[in-house]
């Protein structure tokens, strides 16, 4: 019987910072300005007990993928090297295991400088597209957005980012929560806010049809 795709791929969740640059109400943690930012030692010291993991179970699967998250990964400067020093790592896991390890990056878009996310993406794109699966972000009616602005900002930092992910093997996906009140926002949006979520939704929903239509030609 052959394997279901669970059984073939090894999967690993990393959550490199609790810390978070926004304040979604359906978060179970809750972010100020006094908030405590995780020591860079700390997230490659973790991620050095992820690798080695995988070091010892990945036999017998074909693939071994890791779910990267926050907190938001990006919001934060000068932690370049960092990402650096954890894709090297996992390139040369991957040669001495000899198989394959893709990642997917979570990340939030709220943020203005997106240097320190181009700048991850394309050293990875230098040393080994095939690190990289993907990119996902979440899109939600209700909870995340409490400015119109903060809308924008994610519509701005999604089409960049969609446009960087078109031009490489990678893709781009956005998500939603689901919530009573996200539905009821999504059928009958009733104020400035959801209304112009509703709209940048709308927006996506055609831009994935127009790049699921690309990608059969």
């Amino acid at each position: 019987m052959r394997k279901l795709i669970r059984d073939t791929i090894l999967p690993y969740d990393f959550i490199a910072f609790q810390e978070c640059n926004n304040n979604c109400i359906f978060c179970f943690q809750k972010n100020t300005a006094n908030t405590h930012f995780t020591d860079e030692a700390d997230v490659l010291e973790r991620f050095d007990i992820l690798l080695a993991d995988i070091e010892k179970k990945h036999i017998g699967y074909k693939e071994v993928q890791i779910d990267m998250t926050g907190g938001e990964l990006f919001f934060r400067k000068g932690l370049e090297q960092m990402y650096f020093t954890m894709f090297d790592k996992i390139l040369e896991l991957k040669k001495k295991i000899n198989t394959p390890i893709r990642c997917l990056l979570g990340t939030n878009l709220l943020y203005e400088d997106t240097a320190l996310l181009f700048n991850v993406l394309e050293y990875i794109n230098k040393i080994d597209p095939t690190l990289l699966r993907g990119i996902f972000t979440s899109f939600d009616f209700a909870g995340r957005f409490r400015t119109i602005q903060k809308v924008e900002l994610h519509r701005k930092n999604t089409l960049k980012l969609l446009d960087y992910t078109g031009k490489r093997k990678m893709y781009l996906a956005v998500v939603s929560v689901l919530t009573k009140e996200a539905i009821h926002k999504m059928m009958a949006p009733d104020d400035k806010l959801s209304k112009r979520i509703k709209e940048v939704y709308d927006e996506y929903y055609v831009l994935s049809q127009k790049y699921i239509d690309v990608s059969k030609e």
